[in-house]
């Protein structure tokens, strides 16, 4: 369906562009990082466990957090006390091949092979990736790979003995050859040795890293660790940085990295799902469809693919999918989804329905709209039906999620209790606090207020669009 002609006035205005931030500061000159964490802080955030994390928004397609191991906590404008207890956890991530790593670092105390990094394929070691000195009584700068458990390779810089409580600067980069280069405070110490030049590809293997520390070995040994602070961690996947980069990148040592600067498109923009006439088992009964819309010049970002689906539907008094609106442009006839009878008589759900979310399995019905932007809601507007039978069917417990990935993956976006109703419109805006824009925002129906199924008549989200 074309949405041509379908706007009335739009009276929300674009936001400002970007400030300039400390991020777009230290990339002005310089290739953006595939991953980065900046470990100083004085407003940690923590997860559901309530262990500190550290969460930089970049390029990264999906959350890879920084998490607090032991009683660190980042709440220093310098950088977290680490030790052999005290060390940082990064979540699994991909990278290998040509690509480069900075670290920013000092030592209160040496000791044998102690770790600024340590990334690993698998527990005890494995494709390690390490920044480290070489002993406590010589602690000279090491740059060490391994293919698999093999410890394929190490460049030992012999004139390089770091000090005590010295800030230190230092990149490694391999290039797509296997050629290792390291920089010491913005000093080229050149290229000595190759990792697995005969390999097929050469190089760094290209593999999830899921023991990646900062501050100790992946090996789970003691004795091993950085005494010391780590300011920052920057990796950059697929890219190899230039001396100038380097000399930028050093320039900027002490700007806190904060997240990349966002670009808001439209402010408070409502996107609102609309079905209209009831539908047998027939065409679109799948409660699956995509609309194009085209033309729009005032939101232009809006242009492109809308696609709404659910878990399971009611073949007998689904309906079947009419458009979707934009900031509150055209007119409808109401909204209807109608679940299949999936819930018992307490509301809770009986059926094998998941979706998992942020590891965590969660079962119920779900509906969900795809965008062809990335939205951070602060709202959501849902309606049951103006009737007593249908507000029983109404969802009461809901989790809304977020994906960035076509759906392989979910984030957590917020958790609301629907309040039931006995008369009059049932109609309720549950606010909703992210920090996050996503492109496919899936809610989740963990509980009704007792009836077998979910009915809804009106869903629309608010908040910024993203670029």
């Amino acid at each position: 369906m074309v949405f041509a002609g379908l706007f009335s006035a739009l009276v929300k205005q674009e936001a400002a562009a970007a400030v300039a931030t400390n991020y777009s500061t230290i990339f002005s000159n310089v290739t953006e990082p595939s991953f980065y964490w900046d470990f100083r802080t004085t407003t940690p955030l923590s997860d559901a466990t309530g262990d500190y994390v550290e969460e930089i928004v970049n390029g990264s397609t999906t959350s890879i957090k920084a998490r607090a191991v032991g009683n660190l906590q980042f709440n220093s404008l310098l950088g977290p006390d680490m030790s052999d207890t005290n060390y940082i956890d990064i979540d699994d991530f991909k990278f290998g091949g040509g690509h480069s790593i900075e670290v920013y670092f000092y030592y209160t105390q040496f000791v044998n092979s102690g770790r600024v990094i340590d990334f690993a394929s698998a527990s005890g070691g494995g494709d390690n990736i390490m920044i480290r000195i070489k002993t406590a009584s010589n602690p000279k700068l090491v740059l060490q790979y391994r293919v698999g458990a093999t410890n394929a390779i190490q460049t030992v810089y012999e004139s390089q003995v770091l000090s005590l409580n010295t800030w230190y600067h230092v990149v490694a980069t391999v290039n797509s050859s296997g050629a290792i280069e390291g920089y010491l405070d913005s000093t080229d110490l050149g290229s000595n040795a190759t990792i697995n030049p005969t390999g097929t590809p050469p190089g760094v293997p290209d593999v999830t890293r899921i023991f990646n520390h900062v501050g100790d070995d992946a090996f789970f040994a003691t004795g091993q660790a950085l005494n010391g602070k780590c300011a920052f961690v920057r990796v950059w996947y697929g890219h190899v940085l230039s001396q100038a980069e380097v000399t930028s990148l050093y320039g900027n040592r002490t700007l806190i990295g904060n997240d990349k600067a966002t670009v808001v498109l439209a402010s408070n923009f409502d996107v609102t799902s609309v079905l209209s006439s009831w539908a047998s088992d027939t065409s679109n009964s799948s409660f699956g469809a995509s609309f194009t819309l085209t033309g729009e010049t005032t939101y232009t970002f809006a242009n492109g693919a809308y696609e709404i689906s659910a878990s399971d539907y009611n073949s007998t008094y689904g309906k079947k999918i009419n458009e979707v609106l934009v900031d509150g442009g055209g007119s409808y006839s109401g909204f209807d989804w109608h679940s299949s009878e999936l819930y018992d008589s307490n509301g809770n759900p009986t059926t094998t329905y998941s979706t998992t979310v942020d590891g965590v399995s969660y079962n119920g019905s779900w509906i969900q709209l795809s965008l062809p932007y990335k939205i951070k809601l602060s709202s959501v507007e849902i309606t049951a039906r103006n009737t007593n039978n249908q507000r029983d069917r109404f969802v009461k417990d809901a989790l809304m999620a977020g994906s960035n990935d076509n759906g392989v993956t979910f984030e957590t976006i917020d958790n609301f209790t629907t309040t039931y109703v006995n008369s009059g419109d049932n109609n309720q805006t549950q606010t909703v606090s992210t920090t996050k824009a996503y492109n496919i925002i899936r809610m989740v129906c963990k509980t009704t207020h007792g009836d077998g199924s979910i009915n809804m008549e009106f869903w629309k989200f608010s908040g910024d669009v993203i670029q």
